[in-house]
């Protein structure tokens, strides 16, 4: 243990510039080298190093600790730390990755050749929108789920004071989210995979009454139910949301319907696909519109199942 809090207080905590800290996380560190100066560490360092520690020495030290539970001040010592190596966890996270800090707005969402952060040489896009309603549509595999799940990423990154996967970001600040990707029915409480999808849109709305400024995103809303119900309460909702003006709400959908309903609040954008000889090459760019390729039955024959199935 003397070697340990030794190497810690003589090679690191002692070489830190506390100017370059927040002050109110500086006194955290100033915390913890307080508990380290306790020991007579560089005395106790040398007794070890020179094979000498005696139970007189352990008698020693065991005092200094039961003084230290005494005061109540071993458990936020190692609070302290482990919330230090966190922090110096992320730090290193965000100096390899070459993560970016958001600079937080107002009135639009802004990011510039962002990314997922786990994919290998990911595409990168760009997302610039002042619209609060986002009706994202594209065909299979085009990469939508991977799209919301990189702009939320983006978003609660940002809100932790985390770096974010971009090279250039403003954002608004939030203080409700709700992501709701690959959501299925909840066997425990006896709810289907549509009614599930109901009451997490109810809660969103509450919070949006309520005054929360909501960012929320939805993957392939409402598709639990039959097409028809699904166009018609999509409809409401996305035109409904639309009122939350303080709100952010992401929306992706195959339902082809939806295509005209936009207006100030609301845009349509998707991630495009190509079609050659045939076959569908995804670039996985989005792009501000609405896609009406449909590659659903194409790869359905690529797989050999119109064969299989005669």
């Amino acid at each position: 243990m003397i070697l340990f809090f030794h190497r810690l207080q003589s090679k690191y905590f002692t070489r830190l510039d506390l100017k370059q800290f927040p002050e109110e996380y500086s006194s955290n560190i100033k915390q913890i080298l307080k508990f380290l100066s306790s020991f007579e560490l560089q005395k106790y360092e040398h007794i070890i190093r020179e094979n000498r520690l005696k139970d007189k020495h352990i008698i020693e030290l065991t005092e200094k600790i039961n003084e230290l539970k005494k005061k109540e001040l071993i458990i936020p010592f190692w609070k302290d730390l482990f919330l230090f190596e966190a922090y110096l966890s992320i730090n290193f996270g965000i100096i390899r990755n070459n993560f970016t800090f958001p600079s937080f707005t107002k009135s639009h969402i802004k990011l510039i050749e962002f990314y997922h952060p786990l994919i290998n040489k990911p595409v990168k896009n760009n997302f610039e929108t002042t619209s609060n309603v986002i009706v994202l549509n594209g065909p299979n595999m085009s990469g939508k789920s991977t799209f919301l799940k990189s702009v939320g990423l983006c978003i609660y990154f940002g809100h932790l004071g985390i770096g974010i996967p971009a090279s250039v970001a403003e954002i608004p600040f939030f203080n409700h989210f709700s992501i709701e990707i690959n959501r299925r029915d909840d066997i425990l409480n006896g709810y289907s995979h549509f009614m599930t999808e109901v009451l997490n849109l109810k809660n969103v709305v509450k919070n949006a009454l309520n005054g929360k400024l909501c960012f929320a995103v939805f993957d392939e809303l409402f598709s639990g139910t039959n097409v028809e119900d699904a166009f018609e309460i999509c409809k409401t909702t996305i035109n409904g949301l639309s009122k939350y003006e303080n709100s952010y709400f992401l929306i992706s959908t195959h339902i082809q319907e939806l295509k005209n309903v936009s207006k100030d609040q609301i845009s349509n954008y998707y991630i495009d696909c190509e079609l050659i000889d045939g076959k569908p090459t995804f670039t996985y760019k989005l792009k501000k519109g609405w896609s009406d390729i449909k590659v659903g039955r194409i790869l359905f024959d690529k797989e050999g199942l119109n064969e299989m199935l005669k």
